[in-house]
């Protein structure tokens, strides 16, 4: 079981991050190997999880944006999910695993080719603010209301598909692999009302501690021009977001982590209802990191410590030796292909 988010720094309960409501991957790490010094091989989207789908590092693929896929460059290539296939596994997926639309990777699935039934089988839908969503003046966040034209978010479907395909695999005759990724915390953060960043966290929220770019930095260092977030006081080095704007960003994003941790702890969930976590190996990470304002970014495509670090959890039952123990060494996601080999 394949689980994946979109932008999410190590800001975890697991991960020392003691006000944060993350109970299901919270549960995980405790099962299994928790990697507190796990890095991306490249802190952007398509050039990430073309890199640890083939188990090549971004210099190989030749996927440096969202120009081209890997296929382009290399027909020939076995992806991880292709490999388990090729080995009689059955694959398939739901959600964000490859990036959206076009980078889906049909080789990969025996089952969800084609449009719609491939892996990134939900649109993604963003902040409604003419169709009822309650936005922030700039539209970073918003919230679901009663008057929302869409009353649901795209993770809402795209677990229920994973969960689907979940039940397919398990009555299949044949191993499996299941991938199941989430948007969030990708900005924007549309959250259902009950997962609003007020409520999720409605206290003290810190502002970023280093808000400005390091004296002196090249301007090359820096992605200031680039970021996520929509602020008018957001594009130069040494311009910073207001303090009360940047903890309300920062409140929603730990709402939008919270809220990833529930649509994936319902497939952790349903991995227990079918009987089958004894037997099956579990994965959690990022594709990379993110900046919530520290040094003055907010985004990713740095090679910051923050952009490039990410969560993984690895739960393997049978390697007792492992169960709730931390890793300190470094580790990288271009490895996590052969890993996945070696443990099956």
């Amino acid at each position: 079981l394949y689980l994946m988010a979109d932008d999410m720094r190590p800001q975890l309960a697991a991960y020392g991050f003691e006000n944060m409501s993350t109970p299901h991957l919270d549960r995980l790490a405790s099962e299994g190997l928790v990697f507190d010094r796990a890095y991306t091989q490249f802190a952007y989207c398509a050039p990430s999880r073309a890199s640890f789908l083939t188990g090549r590092r971004p210099e190989r693929t030749k996927v440096l944006n969202f120009d081209s896929v890997f296929r382009d460059h290399h027909p020939d290539w076995t992806s991880m999910p292709q490999f388990f296939k090729n080995h009689g596994y059955f694959t398939t997926a739901a959600g964000k695993l490859y990036h959206d639309g076009d980078a889906d990777d049909a080789l990969s699935w025996t089952y969800g080719l084609g449009n719609p039934l491939g892996s990134n089988f939900t649109a993604w839908i963003q902040c409604q603010c003419d169709g009822g969503d309650a936005c922030d003046e700039f539209v970073n966040y918003c919230a679901i209301t009663p008057n929302s034209s869409i009353p649901y978010t795209d993770e809402d479907l795209a677990i229920q598909e994973g969960l689907a395909r979940l039940r397919y695999a398990a009555n299949a005759s044949a191993p499996w692999f299941v991938g199941i990724g989430t948007h969030r915390p990708h900005h924007d953060s549309r959250l259902p009302a009950a997962w609003a960043g007020p409520v999720m966290y409605p206290g003290h929220v810190a502002p970023p501690a280093f808000p400005l770019a390091p004296a002196g930095a090249p301007y090359m260092s820096g992605n200031w021009f680039g970021g996520d977030y929509i602020d008018p006081a957001h594009g130069c080095p040494n311009c910073s977001v207001p303090a009360a704007r940047a903890i309300e960003y920062r409140r929603w994003y730990a709402a939008a982590v919270s809220y990833a941790d529930h649509i994936l702890g319902m497939a952790l969930n349903a991995l227990d209802g079918l009987g089958e976590t004894a037997s099956t190996i579990t994965i959690f990470h990022a594709d990379h990191g993110y900046q919530l304002g520290e040094l003055n970014e907010w985004s990713k495509k740095t090679n910051t410590e923050l952009s490039l670090r990410v969560p993984l959890i690895v739960r393997v039952p049978w390697k007792t030796e492992a169960v709730g123990r931390r890793c300190s060494a470094a580790a990288e996601l271009v490895d996590i292909y052969r890993t996945l080999v070696s443990l099956t």
